[in-house]
């Protein structure tokens, strides 16, 4: 099988698939490429060093952090205004209910975060059941 690595992360990318391209939609692409086939391919942590390096002198260093932050803002805007906007909205519901639940002084809301909680497991039971990876339509990507 083929593979090639994304240096900064240590990520080892596997390329057989003919449609697979590198997210370079922003400055950290390997975060990129991570949100755009993280609901379509299984990641896996290998607990072993599959490569080494020499650490950043301060001037560089301050240079990746930079890279990486305004990566991430890019990341965060595309993802925004993409199709998948819909999963801020759900996201936004579930913080909402969640905090409702812990700082309301009535039971009803303790009840109806124990109802989210049953949905989501019954959800993820029914997929699970039909072949599907669980809860992987909820997860926010910048495609």
């Amino acid at each position: 099988s083929k593979c090639c690595t994304s240096s900064g992360t240590n990520a080892i990318w596997d390329i057989t698939d003919p449609e697979f391209s590198f997210a370079t939609s922003s400055r950290i692409e390997d975060t990129g490429t991570s949100q755009k086939y993280l609901a379509k391919y299984l990641s896996v942590h290998l607990p072993c060093f599959v490569a080494y390096g020499i650490a950043k002198d301060t001037e560089d260093y301050i240079e990746a952090v930079y890279r990486w932050s305004t990566g991430a803002v890019e990341l965060f805007w595309s993802t925004l205004f993409s199709h998948q906007f819909k999963h801020f909205i759900l996201i936004g519901c579930v913080v909402t209910i969640f905090g409702i639940a812990c700082f309301s002084h009535y039971i009803f809301s303790y009840y109806l975060w124990l109802a989210y909680l049953v949905c989501c497991g019954l959800m993820a039971y029914y997929e699970k059941a039909t072949g599907q990876r669980p809860l992987r339509r909820l997860n926010v990507s910048a495609t």
